[in-house]
């Protein structure tokens, strides 16, 4: 992608901003696909990609397909070094209040639900899984040899919680510069233009007449 809106570069690295911009195009690492109606689906991200002995495997669609088991709350799907294939694929499971099921189960559960390359060949069930502001699981598990941080789970509440600002800043988001009470009626607020020129605004209610706006 490229405009005005996309970020200049990665704070003090350079390395990530050249890799990432290229000819003023910025690489998202998003992964794509277009079906035969001409439709694009993101299917995942190209550095959450595991390649498993020449196969490309997308976390994301594993985790979708674990979370359709009726005891699975959430999942989070990782490669692991091995020998032999590069990487391994590893899943890590919170099963919902009450529901209790055992990792070869739902391993031998994953293999009849997708590709014989696809499902995991190990899974850990855990009480929680870390988790940042966003709601995702950090991307540090593959960098950490499958070992999953042991940073508890935020509460929905906590992480969705967004501070507001005052409501004389939201009362005067319109103004284009930083606004002024009217000289004459304090219950007035204008905003200086560029040309100069003042005009008021009043205070509007969910009651007010459009007919008494003018």
């Amino acid at each position: 992608m490229r405009g005005p809106n996309v970020i200049k570069g990665y704070y003090a690295n350079p390395d990530a901003t050249a890799e990432a911009k290229r000819n003023g195009w910025f690489r998202t690492g998003d992964i794509g696909v277009i079906d035969a109606d001409g439709y694009l689906a993101i299917v995942d991200r190209k550095k959450d990609m595991i390649l498993r002995g020449g196969f490309n495997v997308y976390p994301r669609e594993i985790e979708e397909t674990l979370l359709r088991h009726p005891a699975v709350s959430l999942a989070a799907v990782v490669g692991v070094p091995d020998e032999r294939l590069g990487e391994e694929i590893k899943a890590f499971v919170v099963l919902k209040p009450g529901q209790e099921i055992a990792a070869d189960d739902l391993i031998a559960w994953a293999r009849e639900e997708m590709a014989g390359y696809k499902y995991p060949r190990a899974v850990e069930i855990r009480p929680a899984l870390p988790m940042n502001a966003s709601l995702l699981v950090p991307p540090c598990v593959s960098s950490n040899n499958g070992r999953m941080p042991t940073t508890s789970l935020p509460s929905r509440a906590t992480t969705m919680r967004r501070s507001r600002p005052p409501p004389r800043q939201r009362h005067h988001s319109y103004c284009h510069e930083k606004p002024v009470k009217s000289p004459s009626n304090p219950s007035l607020f204008c905003s200086r233009r560029q040309s100069g020129a003042r005009r008021a605004k009043s205070r509007v209610s969910v009651t007010t007449s459009i007919f008494s706006i003018g």
